[in-house]
C-alpha cells in the first residue's frame, strides 16, 4: 500500500534563492514578459533618449549603412546619383547663363548646350562617360575643364563606395547563420543520472565551421533592497555533459550536437525545482561562433530560451540513422527528430541539490550508517522540517508524514522511512498541486506521471 506523503512548504529563510525570488513583484512579472534575443537571434533591444545619438551614428557612417536594409541602401545611392547629375548640371547651365550675360556668346563653353535640359544631359554623359559626341567642352572655356575634373572625381568616388558598401552587405556572415539550426525548446533531463540542461545546435551546410564554439549566458531579474531592477547574467559551463563543462565549449558540426550544461552546486539552477523554473524570470541566451571556411569570416549564430521553453524532465529524441540508403561509407542523419523530445523515466520533480542530498541520505541509510547530519538517525520524523524534495524559490518544501501514518512510521522506524523515501526517488514521483491547500501530494500511482504528460505536449 503506497505512502501518503505530503510536501509542505517551509519558512526557512536559509533555503531562499536570492538571485531568483520574483515573489510577487508586478516590475518583475512585467519583466518577465519581454526577452533580450529572439529565437531567430535577433536582438530585441531598443535604445532611446541618447544624448548625440545622431552624431555617433554619422561618425560611424559605414557601419550606419551597412545596417540599414537594402532598399534604404539603393534608395541613397539613387538620391546621391540624382543630385549629383542635377547639381552638375546646375553649374553647367549657370557656366553658359554667365558668358551668354556678359556677351561671350560666340565662345561658348560647352558645345550644344543652351537650357537646364541640356546641360543636365551633358552632366549624365560627362559623370557616366557615355559620350554621344553631341556635347563636348570647348578649350576657350578653362572653368569648364576645371568643373569636368571635379565631376569625374565625384563620379568615381560615388560609384566605387557604391560597389564596396553592396559587397560588403551581400558578403556579410550573418546570412550562413541561417544554415545553423538550435532546437526550438530546450530541455531538463538526466545524463549519467545528473541533472543537465541541454540544448541541441545542428549545421546544414556541408562546408564547416572553423574555431567552432559556443557559449550560453543566464540573464535574470531581481528586485535589490533598494527598489532597483537590474539585469544580472552569469557564464554557463557547458559541454557533452560526460566530462565537466567550459565556459567556452569548441565542438565539431559535422554532426548535430546535444550541448549539456551539467546542473551541479556551482551552477545557478542548482536550488530550482520544476515549479520554480516555470516561474523564474530568466532567460538562457546561447552563441556560437566559427569561422566560415569559404571565406575565413567570423560567423554568429544566437538563439535564447525563456523559461517557457525550458521542458522539465524530457530529453532529445536520437536522430534516426540511414546508412543503408547512402552509398557505403558514409552517414546520413535525419533530421525529422530534431525538436523531438522523448520523456526521462525516474526523473523527480525536486531541485538538483535536493536530489542529491535525498539520495545521499537514503544510501546513508540503506547502509546501516543513518543520516550524515542527523546523527540520532531519526530521518524525517518531524513533521514541520522533514527531507526537501522539491522546493519553490522562496520558501523551501519538505517531505512530511501525513498524519493518518505518524504512529505507523514512528513504530517502524527509521529504516522503513527511508525506505520510503529512496522510494520516492526510484519510482520518480511528480508532485501534485492541491487546490484547497498551500501543500503538494507525492502521487505514489504507477500511472502516467505529469512530466511525461507535459512531454507529450511539447512533442
Amino acid at each position: 500500500m503506497p505512502i501518503d506523503l505530503t510536501i509542505i512548504r517551509s519558512n526557512n529563510p536559509a533555503n531562499e534563492h536570492p538571485k531568483f525570488s520574483p515573489g510577487d513583484s508586478s516590475r518583475v512579472a512585467a519583466h518577465r514578459k519581454r526577452r533580450l534575443v529572439s529565437q531567430n537571434g535577433r536582438i530585441k533591444v531598443a535604445n532611446t533618449n541618447v544624448p548625440g545619438k545622431h552624431e555617433r551614428y554619422f561618425g560611424d557612417l559605414f557601419t550606419t549603412i551597412l545596417d540599414m536594409p537594402f532598399h534604404w541602401i539603393l534608395g541613397i545611392y539613387s538620391l546621391a546619383y540624382l543630385a549629383s547629375w542635377s547639381g552638375f548640371g546646375t553649374v553647367w547651365f549657370l557656366i553658359h547663363y554667365l558668358r551668354e550675360m556678359h556677351g561671350y556668346e560666340d565662345f561658348y563653353c560647352v558645345e550644344n548646350v543652351d537650357s537646364w535640359t541640356t546641360a543636365f544631359l551633358f552632366s549624365i554623359e560627362t559623370q557616366t562617360t557615355i559620350g554621344y559626341g553631341g556635347r563636348q567642352v570647348t578649350p576657350n572655356c578653362p572653368e569648364g575643364v576645371v568643373l569636368l575634373l571635379i565631376q569625374t572625381l565625384v563620379g568615381s568616388f560615388i560609384a566605387a563606395t557604391l560597389l564596396g558598401i553592396v559587397f560588403a552587405k551581400a558578403s556579410r556572415p550573418k546570412k550562413r547563420s541561417r544554415t545553423v539550426l538550435f532546437s526550438e525548446k530546450a530541455v531538463i533531463g538526466k545524463r549519467d543520472d545528473r541533472f543537465c540542461l541541454m540544448f541541441r545546435v545542428g549545421d546544414l551546410r556541408a562546408s564547416q565551421l572553423l574555431e567552432c564554439h559556443i557559449q550560453a549566458e543566464m540573464f535574470y531579474t531581481r528586485e535589490t533592497n533598494e527598489g532597483e531592477l537590474p539585469y544580472f547574467h552569469e557564464r554557463l559551463s557547458i559541454g557533452n555533459g560526460i566530462s565537466e563543462g567550459e565556459e567556452i565549449y569548441y565542438t565539431f558540426m559535422i554532426i548535430p550536437n546535444t550541448i549539456a550544461h551539467i546542473i551541479d552546486k556551482n551552477s545557478p539552477l542548482y536550488g530550482m525545482s520544476s515549479l520554480d523554473m516555470l516561474k523564474a524570470n530568466v532567460e538562457i541566451v546561447v552563441v556560437l561562433e566559427g569561422v566560415i571556411e569559404s571565406t575565413g569570416m567570423t560567423m554568429q549564430a544566437r538563439t535564447s530560451y525563456t523559461a517557457h521553453e525550458l521542458v522539465w524532465g524530457c530529453n532529445f529524441t536520437p536522430l534516426p540513422r540511414h546508412d543503408d540508403l547512402v552509398p557505403k561509407g558514409q552517414l546520413m542523419v535525419d533530421f525529422c527528430h530534431f525538436n523531438k523530445l522523448q520523456p526521462v523515466r525516474n526523473m523527480p520533480v525536486c531541485s538538483a541539490r535536493d536530489y542529491e542530498r535525498l539520495r545521499r541520505e537514503t544510501q546513508s541509510v540503506s547502509r546501516g550508517v543513518g543520516d550524515v547530519n542527523d546523527p540520532s538517525g531519526t530521518i524525517g520524523v518531524n513533521k514541520e522540517h522533514d527531507t526537501t524534495l522539491g522546493v519553490n524559490n522562496r520558501h523551501d518544501s519538505t517531505v512530511g508524514v501525513n498524519k493518518k501514518h505518524t504512529d505507523t512510521q514512528d513504530k517502524k522506524g527509521v529504516s522503513s522511512n527511508s525506505s520510503d523515501e529512496c522510494e520516492v526517488i526510484q519510482n520518480g514521483l511528480v508532485a501534485k498541486s492541491l487546490p484547497e491547500t498551500n501543500s503538494r501530494v507525492l502521487d505514489t500511482t504507477p500511472e502516467e506521471t505529469e512530466d511525461e504528460v507535459a512531454c507529450e505536449q511539447a512533442l
